[in-house]
């Protein structure tokens, strides 16, 4: 399967004033090096905790923001080199729904008008008549109706605001759709719902998908590979396959998922495994590993100097100087913790 996306070295810093009158020129690394290949048709997960830089890294890849450094490549075309009318037309084929519907959503704007927008500024439509069945044709795929062309956002419920920002990403039949959150501000239930319509989406029109959460459960049901984020840098990457297995390598991508609740009443304990420690600074990150500071298995060695992103296995990626220890010590607690999803899994 041929790469859609491809990075290499990327990184995003975003300048701070700081000190007296703004004196001092420091800098928050938001990406810091990241090297990732997402595939033509697949769903790539990404997790991590709050501030690591998921979404910085989704909006660089579609050059909502300019890099510091580094290389992005779409479907073999070196995006940085495109200029302003060059990467216009290429957006067409890009798509992205955010984590809020709600602020996403122009409130002046009818659902109608919403939708008409992306086929007016890229010119695929000949005539209204077209446009218009092309606008109910995309509203009946995400489960609406001609009837709520009228409506305004505020007259939506958030599941139907998102159905409807779904369909903004996909009316233009791109290639990639960044998926930010998109079922984090929404009920369970609904979740589910937003869910199975991406997946049924994705085998009807050939989506590529780039799916953020901080919800692994939610990733590991409509994910075919996962990579984990910490502090800027992908620390491990793995397929589907082999995280229901539980077969991990990375201390924290253990501890990410031990920390998250049991779903069910009978399986929660007061000893639940938590990941002690505060993310350091993004502003002064740590030297060598920057997990180090809240890995129970760091050494000499990960204070000194950073790891690399290996392979350990086939297709399964990490960048840990202590791979073993994690399989020895914390993979039975992650086996566990993984029965309490066999019940919703696919």
């Amino acid at each position: 399967m041929s790469s859609l996306i491809e990075t290499k070295n990327l990184k995003k810093y975003f300048p701070v004033k700081s000190g007296l009158f703004g004196s001092r020129n420091l800098f928050v690394h938001a990406v810091d090096g990241v090297d990732l290949e997402i595939k033509k048709g697949e769903t790539f997960g990404l997790a991590g905790e709050s501030g690591c830089g998921k979404s910085t890294l989704g909006r660089l890849l579609l050059r909502l923001l300019e890099p510091t450094q580094g290389e992005i490549y779409f479907d073999g075309i070196d995006l940085l080199s495109m200029d302003k009318k060059q990467l216009r037309t290429l957006r067409r084929r890009m798509g992205i729904v955010f984590q809020d519907p709600k602020s996403s959503l122009n409130p002046r704007m009818t659902i109608y008008d919403i939708l008409k927008r992306p086929l007016d500024i890229h010119k695929l439509v000949k005539d209204e008549n077209e446009k218009r069945e092309r606008i109910i044709d995309m509203l009946e795929a995400v489960g609406l109706t001609e009837e709520h062309l009228i409506r305004y956002p505020h007259e939506l419920s958030g599941g139907q605001q998102q159905r409807v920002s779904i369909a903004r990403a996909i009316i233009t039949h791109p290639d990639f759709v960044l998926l930010d959150e998109p079922t984090s501000a929404l009920d369970i239930s609904v979740q589910a719902q937003i869910l199975n319509l991406l997946v049924r989406l994705q085998l009807e029109l050939g989506l590529t998908y780039l799916f953020i959460s901080h919800d692994i459960s939610v990733l590991q049901y409509i994910s075919d590979r996962i990579g984990i984020m910490y502090l800027g840098k992908i620390v491990e990457i793995f397929n589907i396959k082999d995280f229901r297995r539980g077969e991990i390598y990375h201390p924290y991508t253990a501890y990410l998922l031990l920390s998250t609740p049991a779903l069910h009443p009978e399986k929660r304990t007061s000893e639940q495994v938590v990941l002690h420690g505060e993310v350091p600074s993004p502003i002064n990150p740590p030297s060598g590993c920057r997990f180090h500071l809240r890995c129970p298995f760091a050494g000499n060695e990960c204070k000194k100097s950073e790891p690399e992103l290996v392979e350990v296995k086939k297709n399964h990626y990490v960048a840990c100087y202590h791979p073993e220890q994690t399989k020895e010590e914390l993979r039975p607690l992650v086996k566990e913790k993984l029965k309490m999803y066999e019940s919703v899994l696919p």
